[in-house]
């Protein structure tokens, strides 16, 4: 009986251990232990989806007052003065590591006119553009400081080109950012309202084409 009785204690001593084991020396399954999971990465943009997206966030007729028409904006990749956006004589934004880009013409019965160019970049490409535009714009332009009106959410940069004499046409020039895009938008006669009113509807397209950016 003795035996029978020391017996049954040593087994009740290792089961108590390897239950104190389990609680305390293992994994907890407590909801302030669970062991984190990786956030998820954003998924690499394709060529094909690069193409609709700056297609479908460029600017279209109703953006604009009626007396402006569409006009033929020649490919991205033409260097024709008429049709590309360019910043201090330099063309705007670099044409190095594109996926996709997109522009589009308006021109008003004044002769005024309102450009666009929209370029999807290579990941990791997109902040180098931006930085390379901020550090051109100083050599012909001055900043548009903040104005009453509601500034677009996306808006990384705006300068007005400086007065370079009665012949010059001025420009006011803003450059919207979100995700991997950027998208200039240039308006004659540095109509500051007109300029703010067109890049906030693009701004709101940008914002539901890139929700997540």
């Amino acid at each position: 009986m003795g035996r029978q009785l020391l017996a049954w204690l040593g087994l009740a001593a290792l089961l108590v251990v390897a239950v104190v084991s389990a609680g305390w020396g293992g994994p907890s399954t407590g909801p302030g232990n669970r062991p984190a999971t990786p956030s998820p990465q954003p998924e690499p943009v394709s060529a094909a989806r690069a193409v609709a997206l700056v297609r479908a966030v460029d600017i279209v007729p109703r953006d604009l007052p009626g007396r402006y028409r569409r006009t033929v904006a020649r490919d991205a990749t033409d260097l024709d003065a008429g049709d590309r956006l360019d910043l201090c004589g330099v063309a705007a934004p670099s044409q190095a590591f594109r996926m996709a880009a997109h522009r589009r013409a308006f021109v008003a019965r004044s002769g005024e006119r309102v450009h666009t160019e929209v370029v999807a970049y290579r990941p990791g490409r997109v902040a180098k553009a931006l930085a390379a535009l901020r550090a051109l714009a100083p050599r012909c332009s001055r900043p548009v400081p903040p104005a009453p009106v509601e500034q677009p959410s996306t808006l990384a940069l705006r300068v007005r080109t400086a007065d370079l004499g009665e012949r010059s046409t001025r420009h006011e020039l803003l450059v919207l950012r979100r995700g991997h895009v950027l998208l200039l938008l240039e308006v004659d006669g540095a109509k500051g309202s007109l300029a703010v009113e067109v890049a906030r509807r693009i701004s709101a397209r940008l914002e539901s084409r890139l929700p997540d950016a």
